[in-house]
């Protein structure tokens, strides 16, 4: 369980604008998830109802795939700013699956809202432990 006051999703931009790409995943899955679960679901939306700034698109499409898949999860109202244009990937990203058995598993088992927003991961990747 985490300590000390509950962090938004916005407050892990800084984080993830320096850190190198193979950490950002696992801060954004981690830490953040964390908070996400040791937060009561009826305070959940206040961790992520203040839009995250632009990162760069993969990421920012990362984030609001995240936020949508759990809000639905936790049957949660989704954030607006989850569904602005700039949140949704033209083409399809790997993050974190350099491996093509990976990248196959991720085509397969990508939790539907991040696949809508065109970043494919292994569902497992999302299991906080």
């Amino acid at each position: 369980m985490s300590d000390g006051p509950a962090k938004s999703l916005a407050s892990y931009v800084p984080w993830l604008a320096r850190a190198e790409d193979g950490w950002r995943l696992r801060i954004v899955l981690h830490d953040f998830a964390m908070w996400w679960h040791d937060t009561p679901v009826e305070d959940r939306l206040d961790l992520v109802a203040e839009e995250p700034a632009s990162i760069e698109p993969r990421w920012d499409a990362f984030l609001a795939a995240w936020v949508e898949h759990h809000c639905w999860h936790d049957r949660l109202r989704t954030p607006d700013w989850v569904f602005a244009e700039s949140r949704y990937l033209a083409g399809t990203w790997f993050p974190g699956t350099p491996l093509p058995s990976l990248r196959i598993e991720a085509l397969v088992h990508s939790p539907a809202a991040f696949e809508a927003h065109g970043v494919l991961l292994c569902a497992r990747e999302l299991v906080v432990v």
